[in-house]
């Protein structure tokens, strides 16, 4: 004898196509997200790269100039200082844009579930009876009507 089976065939597990679509997307998005991100911070840091620091090869080892304790002539400090406050400013400037994105996501992100919660639902369409199909007896009596 043979075994007994079921005879419906097994039902497929894990992930189904649509999901599959989904999390390679996602998985797309997010590397191009990674990726842009890393561009703009580098493209900030090679626009930052404009104001040098002032280095230890700079300094003046003349006598006659006054240098702090650190041995920093007050040339080098306000040039230093005055870098510091241009990258504060820069600073401030990219908090502003990013408050600015990070509200105009809020906004949309909120006026989207607004707008879709307050949709009303779609009335199910109510289907019309189909007419009964006339039999020969009934079709007969019609036909000789039409002719007459």
């Amino acid at each position: 004898m043979t075994s007994p089976t079921s005879s419906k065939p097994a039902r497929k597990t894990g992930a189904s196509r649509n999901s599959k679509v989904l999390s390679a997307s996602l998985a797309v998005a997010t590397g191009v997200g990674v990726a842009g991100m890393v561009a703009v911070r580098m493209a900030q840091d090679a626009s930052a790269q404009d104001t040098v620091p002032v280095s230890s090869a700079t300094q003046s080892q003349d006598t006659g100039v006054a240098t702090s304790s650190d041995g920093y002539t007050k040339d080098q400090l306000d040039a230093y200082a005055q870098a510091l406050a241009t990258e504060a400013i820069r600073l401030q400037d990219y908090r502003d844009q990013l408050a600015a994105v990070a509200s105009n996501v809020t906004s949309n992100v909120t006026s989207n579930v607004t707008s879709k919660s307050v949709k009303p639902l779609a009335a199910p369409k109510v289907q019309q009876p189909k007419p009964a199909p006339q039999t020969q007896q009934q079709a007969a009596p019609q036909a000789k009507s039409k002719s007459s």
